[in-house]
C-alpha cells in the first residue's frame, strides 16, 4: 500500500511540474485564450500543491495593482500563499476582509474555514457586522443564525447587548413569516435603538392583523422618542421602512388622505432616504387622484427639483405639464415641461424596452414611434 501511495503522489507531482512547464513555455498563447483571468490563480495553486509558496507568490504580487486584485478569488489565493510562506497577519487580513466585505461571495465561507483552522477567531463586534451584512442581503435565514449564535456563545457581550442580539434575530423572524404577538410580547424592554425596532415589530404585526388604532399608536411613539433612530428610517416593510409601511396599508385600505400623511412624514424626516423620492411620487400622485391640484402641483414641482435622478421624474415633469395645459391653463410652460420628461424617460429601461421591441411578431400592436411608447409608459406607470 505504502508503494502505491508513493506512487500516486509521484504521479500528482509530475502532473502539476507538467502544467507549471506548460504555463512557462506558452504563456503568450494562453493569454489569448478566454480562461486567461483565472490562469494565475491555477499556476499559483500549482506551486502550493508542490510546496513552493516563493514561487507563487512571485506568480500573485505582480497582479495586486491591477483589477483582478478587488476580486475574491484573487484575494482567497494571495491570502493561502501568505498562509504557505509563514506570514500569518497577511493571510489574517485577507480571510477577514473577504468574509466581512463580499460575504455572499463563494469564497468567504473558504476565508470563514481558514480562520477557523488558524485558530482566529472574529471579534464580537465583526461577527455582529457579518451578521448585519447578510440581512441586509435579505438573508434573513443565515442573519437569524448568526445574531442568535452571537448571543448565547459571545461571554464578552453585556446584557444590553444580547437583548438588542434577540430583537434582531426577530426582525430576521418577521421577515421570514415567523414571528407572532407573542413572539413580540417576550421580547426584552431596551432603552437604546433597537426599542424603536421592537415598536416596529409591533406596529408591523398590527398592520397586518388590520389594526389600523394600535398601528397608529406605535409610529408616533418612533417619531417621539426615537426621531433619529435607524429603524424609524428603514424599519424593512419589503425593503421599505415605517412610514412607506403605513403608507402602502393605508393605499391598501384605500385612506387615500392617511396614506398621503405617512408618504409626506416620511419625506420630512427623512428626505435622504432611499426610500423617499418613491414616498414623495406616491403622496403627489394620490393628490392628482384626489383632485388636490394645488398640493399636486407642488409635490411634483418638489421632485423634480428635490430627485432630479430619480425614476420618478419623467412622470412627474409629464403629470405637472398637464396640469400646467389642464387645470392652469398655461400651454406654453406644458409645452416647455415635455421635452424635459421626454429626455429624461429616453435615458431609462423604458427606451431600451421599445428598441427591443422590434423582434416582436408582425401580430403585435406597438406605437409607431418612441414618443407614443413613451406616452403609453408614462400613463401606464403612473395610474397603476
Amino acid at each position: 500500500m505504502q508503494i502505491f501511495s508513493l506512487r500516486r503522489q509521484r504521479w500528482r507531482a509530475t502532473d502539476r511540474r507538467m502544467q507549471l512547464r506548460c504555463w512557462s513555455t506558452s504563456r503568450r498563447s494562453i493569454r489569448a485564450v478566454c480562461f486567461i483571468p483565472n490562469a494565475p490563480l491555477l499556476e499559483s495553486q500549482a506551486y502550493l500543491d508542490l510546496h513552493d509558496a516563493g514561487n507563487a507568490l512571485r506568480v500573485l504580487t505582480p497582479l495586486q495593482n491591477t483589477p483582478a486584485a478587488g476580486r475574491s478569488d484573487f484575494r482567497l489565493a494571495l491570502g493561502k500563499v501568505y498562509q504557505a510562506s509563514g506570514n500569518a497577519a497577511q493571510a489574517l487580513a485577507f480571510y477577514r476582509q473577504i468574509y466581512l466585505g463580499d460575504p455572499l461571495s463563494p469564497e468567504a465561507t473558504s476565508a470563514k474555514i481558514q480562520l477557523a483552522a488558524m485558530n482566529a477567531p472574529l471579534a464580537p463586534a465583526e461577527r455582529k457586522q457579518h451578521a448585519d451584512a447578510m440581512f441586509n442581503a435579505k438573508q434573513y435565514a443565515v442573519a437569524a443564525e448568526e445574531y442568535r449564535a452571537l448571543q448565547k456563545n459571545e461571554k464578552q457581550l453585556t446584557q444590553a447587548d444580547r437583548d438588542a442580539l434577540e430583537i434582531y434575530a426577530a426582525v430576521c423572524d418577521l421577515r421570514l413569516k415567523k414571528l407572532s404577538r407573542t413572539d413580540v410580547s417576550r421580547l426584552p424592554v431596551t432603552g437604546d435603538d433597537s426599542a424603536a425596532l421592537k415598536l416596529y415589530l409591533e406596529s408591523e404585526l398590527a398592520r397586518e392583523g388590520g389594526n389600523t388604532g394600535e398601528h397608529d399608536q406605535n409610529c408616533p411613539g418612533n417619531v417621539k422618542d426615537y426621531s433619529q433612530s435607524r429603524w424609524l428610517e428603514e424599519a424593512l416593510y419589503s425593503g421599505g421602512n415605517m412610514y412607506l409601511s403605513g403608507g402602502n396599508m393605508y393605499l391598501l385600505k384605500k385612506d387615500y388622505p392617511k396614506a398621503i400623511t405617512e408618504y409626506e412624514d416620511l419625506t420630512q424626516h427623512f428626505p435622504h432616504s432611499t426610500y423617499a423620492p418613491s414616498a414623495h411620487w406616491r403622496a403627489a400622485w394620490l393628490n392628482y387622484r384626489m383632485r388636490h391640484y394645488p398640493d399636486a402641483a407642488r409635490l411634483m414641482d418638489e421632485q423634480i427639483v428635490n430627485y432630479p435622478a430619480g425614476t420618478e421624474v419623467p412622470g412627474a415633469l409629464y403629470w405637472r405639464a398637464r396640469l400646467y395645459e389642464d387645470i392652469e391653463h398655461k400651454p406654453a410652460t406644458s409645452a416647455q415641461l415635455l421635452p424635459g420628461a421626454e429626455r429624461s424617460l429616453m435615458r431609462t429601461p423604458i427606451t431600451r424596452c421599445w428598441e427591443g421591441s422590434a423582434s416582436l411578431s408582425s401580430g403585435a400592436t406597438k406605437p409607431l414611434n418612441p414618443r407614443q411608447y413613451w406616452r403609453q409608459c408614462i400613463l401606464s406607470r403612473t395610474r397603476n
